[in-house]
């Protein structure tokens, strides 16, 4: 954004018209420094951040969710299942639902394996049919964001649901 406002005044821009397009275009306003710790500048600095940090960082900050958040955990999972599987880094890829507006759904096949993968990105409940070919009443949950998971032809996955399905 720095360089962009430089560059907009050489061409002559106002301040105003280059804090617009600045202010349309910039990805700066999304963004935030990381949040370490709940410390001055949530600990990303000593000095004075050119982005402030979020307001949040007391209690949104890395070191709180080392101690105790969910998400550090179930990214160590996820690297852990991507080191132990090839299927999931070297398996072919086959997107399937494709015309289905709230679910990212797609199988990985390596050597036999199948993994199918449900990616639910809304806050509701939503029901699926799966095609039949990945009906498997003895698939193993891989990994999922909730408790349970079971895969059925016809499924409720619910709010902002993943789950990973190793087929047999």
């Amino acid at each position: 954004s720095h360089n962009a406002y430089k560059a907009l005044r050489l061409k002559d821009q106002t301040h105003e018209e280059a804090m617009a397009i600045i202010r349309q275009k910039s990805r700066d306003n999304g963004r935030s420094p990381m949040q370490w710790d709940s410390s001055e500048h949530a600990g990303f600095t000593t000095g004075t951040p050119w982005l402030n940090v979020a307001d949040n960082y007391k209690t949104v900050n890395v070191e709180k969710e080392i101690a105790d958040g969910k998400i550090f955990p179930y990214y160590q999972k996820l690297i852990q299942l991507r080191k132990e599987m090839p299927l999931i880094s070297d398996g072919s890829y086959k997107g399937i639902l494709l015309d289905d507006k709230e679910v990212y759904a797609y199988v990985r096949e390596k050597d036999g394996q199948r993994l199918l993968v449900l990616n639910h990105f809304y806050g509701t409940d939503y029901t699926l049919t799966l095609p039949e070919e990945y009906v498997d009443e003895a698939a193993e949950v891989v990994i999922g964001n909730y408790e349970t998971a079971s895969l059925q032809k016809k499924m409720t996955l619910r709010p902002y649901e993943t789950v990973a399905f190793l087929l047999k």
